[in-house]
Formats: C-alpha cells, structure tokens, sequence
C-alpha cells in the first residue's frame, strides 16, 4: 500500500494464514480468492496500481512466492451537502434540502443522521429538535455505482422569539410614524428587526427596535407587519397591525370679500374647510385664532399679505396658504363741520376733499338737499338730521364716508347750569343753536357783578366756567347774551356751576 499514491492509509498490510473465500478454476489451474477487509480512501480520481506478493507452499517455484498487481479505477464522486430552513425553532420542524454534485453518476440513495440517531432517506426531510444549540446533521449520498458522498453540518437551533409592537404618530400626510418593536422573548439572543410598512417600504436593523416612516399618500387600512428573527435563524411569528387611515392634509383655502382692497374697509375671510380645530391667520400687522370667518381692516396703503393655516381634529395640519393683496387707498373725504339753523332755514354743507373731481359723493339722506350728488349741497331740514357722505374714487372704485348734522331749532336753547368736573359730561356751557348768530355776544357775571367771562364768537369755543385759567367756585351767576340781530335782541339768565 505504501507505493500507492493518494491513498489513506498508506500502511503496508499483511496477512498471515488467509483464509480464502473462495477457488476458482482458470485454464486447469486452481486459484484462491482472498479478501483484504479494510477501507481505503482515494483523495483523488484516477488509476492506481496496487502491487501484491503472496507465498505459500502450493507456488510452485523456488521461492514459493509470487507478484501481482490490483488496477483500482477511481472515478469522481458525488459531492454531498445540504440547505436547512432559515426559521430554525426549537419543537419546530426544520426542513432540510439535499444537494449534490453527481457529476455522471446517478444517485440512488439519500441517507441522514440526525442527533437522536433517527434516519431519513429522502432528499427533503423535516425534522424538530427539543433543545437548543447547535446540533450535527449528517448527509449521505450513494451512486448507483457504489461511489458515496457525505457531510455533516452544524446548524443552530434557537428559542423562538414573541415579539409585540406599538406605534404612533398622526394620521396624516408627510408626518412621521414612529414604531417600537417589544421583544417578550429572544432567549437571550442577539434579534435583528424586520419591517413592512403595508406600501411597498421594507425596513430591516440588526442594531435596533425602533423604525420610523413618513407615508406620502392617503390610504386606509394600511397592514404593517413585524417580525425578528433570532441569533441562529429563529423567527417570531409576524405580527400584523392596522393603521386605520393616513389622511390627506387639509388645504387652507379662503376667498376675501369685497374683492376691491382698500384702506379703512373693513374685509371678511371666509373658509369653507370643516372640522378644523385650530386657526391662523396672520394679516402682517395683525393676528387671529378665530373661526371663519373672520374680519379685518387694512389701514395702511400697498402691498399687503393674508395668509392661514389650519389643524383639523385629527391632528393633521395644513401648509400656509399666503395671498398677497394690494390695498388701495381710501377717498380722504370730509363731512365738514355740524351745522345749526332755525325751523324754515337752509345752509349749505361745507364737506372737502382734494381734487374732487376725482370723486364720485352720494349724501344720504337725500332729503331735504339741494342735489345729494354734490360735494356741498344746501340743506334744509324740518327737523335734526344727520346725514351721511359717501365719496368713490372713479379710479380705484374704493369708498369712504363721513358724517355730520344739520341741527334745527325752534327757538334759542340756553342750558342753565353745567358741570365742569373733567369727566366729560356737560364740561362746557354749549349753546349749540347760537351758532345761527354769529355777531351774538356772551356775557358772564358773578352775582356781585364782576364780569368772569365774555365772548364775540361763542360757537367755536364754549366756556369751560374757568376765569384767567382758574375754575370759579360753585354756585349761580348771570348771563347776558346780545344777538346783535335785527331785533337787537338781549337774553338775559342766571347759569349754575355744579361740581
């Protein structure tokens, strides 16, 4: 054996006092048939020459012995080895593949060996373990020529992780679900983390629990499915778990009315979104939490913005939608001032602004008016009226009005007392009606004659019962008041300050 060539073991071995099998009669000659009872292995193919010497007595030469030889033809063989399922749990069946490299050969039998010392003798076989570890499974395959191949393999059999998940985040469009994988049981082994977040997004760590995902369209029902797998190729079972909805986020719209922008009009903002929770708007200089509609009043000529946005009851919240509006401004009409006449009398209205003919005016009422379309019509009302001017720039079409009164008299009213405390009410002596006598003069005495006041137009300025600055003391005191009509008409009273 040692002048064989890749052979194990390549040990020289004898025999002494063989028994033979068998004879076998060749050409009138006896031969016996002996057997060397031990396994050889080939490390590779080819032909090999195995020298013989045998001698006994019934060789006939001198030596009683002769050499022979043995031609070994080794052919390749069939190259064994196997896959196993990648959910390796223990009490759980493992299924176990067999490959092999036949080359030419034809494979006639399949044989496994597993722990136990059970057998299977099929290419794909199942089989469940009782513990865990690793475990040697034993692989053989024999060719119809005889030729075996075999391996043994370790494979890991681990405790079948229970896992649990929660998740959160708001049910909208573009926000962030956050997912918290709760292993129960791992048996102590290192788990990597499997993800399917129901649209067509897979996520998988071997670092951590924890994954995240923000979906970019709306759906319903979404089925987002867990799973780890164990150090050894245990897996959990899937654990499925349902998003409701992720909902489209809302779309802060909202019209302006009027349509024409301009300075000191009052606007409204009007949304047609329901269900909103929360909103805001922001007209550059000013803010609101309220609900639609709202209303505000730019002040300021040129460009201005509007903007709102808006949270519904689901939490989801939507972009800022901004406007930008141009104001324009608004006619700087003037009513003028109040005026006073006497039952049967007319006056005209002083109203102002520059440039009018730039402006269309409309006086409400239009009663008693010469013409309600003029800047300063005459006016002649039976009894007080307040009337009401409306300017339009033929520009811009923005409006702005202002007011003033027309007051009718009877007869001269003359207040007998007045309170010129500083809270504002009845502060001065006002003879409203005396405005129609304008060369009237206003006399004030106290009551041991001196004169504490005097004035030549007492319709511009009322008396605020102060004498050189300094308020008189409570009490009565004389009034005489000349119209310096054509009547030379003289009124003459008593006045009371009151504190």
């Amino acid at each position: 054996m040692s002048q064989a060539s890749n052979m194990t073991p390549s040990v020289d071995s004898l025999q002494s006092n063989p028994l033979p099998i068998r004879t076998e009669l060749i050409n009138g000659r006896t031969y016996y048939v002996y057997t060397l009872q031990q396994d050889f292995i080939f490390s590779q193919s080819g032909n090999y020459t195995i020298p013989i010497t045998y001698t006994a007595d019934e060789v006939e030469n001198c030596s009683r012995t002769e050499f022979a030889q043995v031609n070994v033809t080794v052919r390749p063989g069939p190259i064994a080895d196997f896959t196993y399922s990648s959910n390796n749990c223990v009490n759980e069946p493992v299924q176990f593949t067999g490959i092999n490299t036949s080359g030419s050969f034809t494979i006639a039998t399949h044989s496994w060996l597993f722990p136990d010392n059970s057998t299977a003798n099929t290419r794909i076989t199942t089989k469940q373990f009782p513990t865990v570890g690793n475990v040697n499974i034993r692989y053989a395959v024999v060719a119809s020529n005889g030729c075996v191949g075999d391996t043994v393999r370790s494979v890991p059999i681990g405790i079948k992780p229970v896992v649990d998940f929660s998740f959160s985040g708001k049910p909208c469009v573009d926000s962030v679900f956050q997912f918290n994988s709760t292993a129960l049981t791992t048996g102590g082994a290192t788990a990597s983390w499997y993800w399917d977040f129901g649209n067509t997004q897979t996520y998988s760590s071997t670092a951590q629990s924890t994954a995240s995902i923000t979906y970019l369209a709306p759906a319903t029902s979404i089925q987002v499915k867990h799973w780890i797998t164990a150090t050894g190729g245990c897996n959990s079972d899937t654990i499925i778990k349902i998003i409701p909805a992720v909902r489209a986020n809302p779309i802060a719209d909202f019209t302006i009315t009027p349509a024409l922008f301009c300075a000191g009009t009052p606007l409204i903002f009007t949304s047609t979104l329901t269900g909103i929770t929360q909103w805001s708007w922001n007209f550059g200089t000013a803010t609101s939490n309220s609900a639609s509609p709202v209303t505000h009043t730019y002040l300021s000529v040129g460009t201005a913005i509007a903007s709102l946005q808006v949270v519904d009851n689901a939490g989801c919240g939507s972009a800022i939608n901004r406007r930008n509006l141009t104001v324009q401004p608004a006619p700087p009409i003037s009513a003028g001032p109040d005026k006073n006449i006497i039952t049967g009398a007319s006056v005209q209205l002083e109203a102002a602004i520059a440039n009018p003919g730039l402006y269309q005016f409309q006086w409400t009422p239009a009663n008693f008016l010469s013409d309600p379309r003029l800047l300063q019509p005459v006016a002649n009302p039976t009894t007080t009226t307040r009337y009401v001017i409306s300017a339009t720039d033929t520009r811009s079409g923005c409006t702005a009005v202002d007011t003033m009164q027309v007051g009718v008299f009877t007869a001269l009213f003359i207040p007998t007392a007045f309170t010129p405390n500083g809270d504002s009410k009845n502060d001065t002596w006002e003879i409203p009606g005396l405005a129609m006598y304008p060369a009237a003069k206003v006399y004030v005495f106290e009551r041991a004659g001196q004169l504490v006041f005097e004035s030549s137009n007492y319709s511009a300025v009322y008396w605020d019962g102060r004498n050189k600055g300094k308020l008189l003391p409570a009490g009565v005191y004389v009034y005489m008041i000349q119209l310096n009509d054509e009547k030379k008409t003289l009124l003459k009273g008593t006045l009371t300050i009151i504190y």
